[in-house]
Formats: C-alpha cells, sequence, structure tokens
C-alpha cells in the first residue's frame, strides 16, 4: 500500500514504519491516518514479529505535532473513540509479539 507522509515495508519477519515529512517528520492528521492503516497493514500479517518506527532524515524521529499547519482542522476520530493519536498510544492499538521504538 502507497502512503502520503510514511513508508512501511517489511524486511524478514520485521515490520519498519519509517515518518517522511521532511524536514522535520512532523506530525499532522495525514500521517496518524497513515500510521493507523499502516499498523492494521502489520497487524494482519502473521509473519511480522517486530515493528521498528522511526523518521526519515538526519535531524530527529519526529518534531512533534504540527500545530501551526493544522489549525482549524477537523479532528481525527480513532480506535475507541478517542480522538487525536499519540505515539505513545501505539502499543494499546497493536500487540505485536515484540516492539521497538526510539
Amino acid at each position: 500500500m502507497a502512503y502520503e507522509t510514511i513508508i512501511a515495508e517489511k524486511e524478514g519477519n520485521i515490520g519498519i514504519i519509517t515518518l517522511n515529512r521532511p524536514p522535520a517528520n512532523a506530525v499532522n492528521w495525514a500521517l496518524l491516518e497513515d500510521l493507523e492503516k499502516a499498523l492494521d497493514q502489520f497487524e494482519g500479517d502473521k509473519e511480522v514479529r517486530a515493528l521498528i518506527i522511526t523518521g526519515a532524515g538526519e535531524k530527529g524521529f519526529s518534531a512533534g505535532f504540527d500545530v501551526r499547519r493544522q489549525q482549524g482542522q477537523k479532528r481525527l476520530e480513532t480506535r475507541g473513540g478517542r480522538y487525536g493519536l499519540e505515539l505513545k498510544d501505539i502499543p494499546s492499538l497493536w500487540s505485536p509479539r515484540s516492539m521497538v521504538m526510539p
């Protein structure tokens, strides 16, 4: 599946999600939607036993949420009726046998 703001790939039994919003991989609603779709994709793949989430580029993992560009935008409803998705929520959304987070 092609994504707008992330790269999702599989190497053997490892799923790799790379945040790809240069220059600082700032999080926006499109990235959150892509991230949730990629997590669903890997959750459905019984061969994936670990997940790595990383950021593209040399500046760091992510600058955080891109507040300036999202003012006045819709809120994203995610699983369980929660609004917004934070990276700290990923373990509760996806339960692999092992997980690696930066």
